[in-house]
């Protein structure tokens, strides 16, 4: 009966030995903390790596008529904030309307003032506005010279330069000379011959440009202003 109990006692030291051991980590491993009964797990904290979703701590309503009313709140929010971005729109539009409507306008005054500065500056290369007198004296000065007595006579007859006696102007010649004797002989001419003397004188005219490169420059320059004095002549009465 001693034996037996001398071996049971030496059985419960060698198992206390061995659950000692196995409560101790091996070498390498860290301290394992013991499982806990679920009433504790309440007061565990948070782990240094963890990070909590915060979604997953959102509040949520705990019964239908607070999710009715949170709904409700929500709905007036956003239509108060669509309120307020539509006002705020409108005044940006309003402002960048105002904008565009002053670029126009100051687009407007730049051209005028454009405008105006380029008349100036062409009025000041021109000079001072020639006046009513001035406009006489200029006309005067256009006006081709009167044939001389010798030039055309009041008999209607017509000396002609030495380059209008060519060939070319025979026609011509003919025709001016015949509207010269009806002037003479009637004191005048009546419109008709008028309108015939001109479209003479500028066919003449036209026909002469071909010897101008050919021809003494003087005698070119006379028998041009021959011609234009002769259809001058043709408008004035006889003195």
């Amino acid at each position: 009966m001693r034996a037996l109990s001398t071996l049971g006692a030496a059985l419960i030291l060698v198992l206390a030995t061995q659950a000692e051991t196995l409560a101790q980590p091996p070498a390498g491993v860290a301290h394992v903390r013991p499982l806990l009964n679920v009433q504790s797990l309440g007061a565990l904290q948070p782990f240094p790596y963890f990070i909590p979703n915060p979604n997953y701590y959102q509040y949520r309503a705990a019964t239908a008529a607070e999710s009715y009313a949170r709904g409700l709140a929500a709905a007036t929010y956003a239509q108060g904030q669509y309120n307020l971005l539509s006002a705020q729109a409108r005044l940006i539009h309003a402002d960048a309307y105002g904008q565009e409507i002053a670029n126009h306008e100051l687009a407007a005054q730049t051209y005028f003032a454009m405008r105006q500065a380029n008349r100036e500056a062409r009025a000041a290369e021109r000079g001072p506005r020639a006046t009513q007198v001035d406009l006489v004296r200029f006309a005067a000065q256009a006006k081709p010279d009167r044939l001389s007595p010798s030039e055309l006579s009041n008999a209607g007859k017509i000396s002609w330069p030495m380059l209008l006696q060519a060939e070319e102007f025979a026609a011509f010649r003919a025709e001016l000379e015949k509207v010269f004797a009806q002037r003479a002989a009637h004191r005048g001419i009546g419109l008709e011959d008028h309108v015939k003397a001109s479209e003479t004188a500028k066919v003449m005219l036209e026909v002469l440009k071909m010897y101008a490169g050919g021809v003494d420059p003087m005698d070119y320059v006379a028998a041009r202003r021959f011609i234009e004095s002769l259809a001058y002549e043709a408008r004035q009465p006889i003195s």
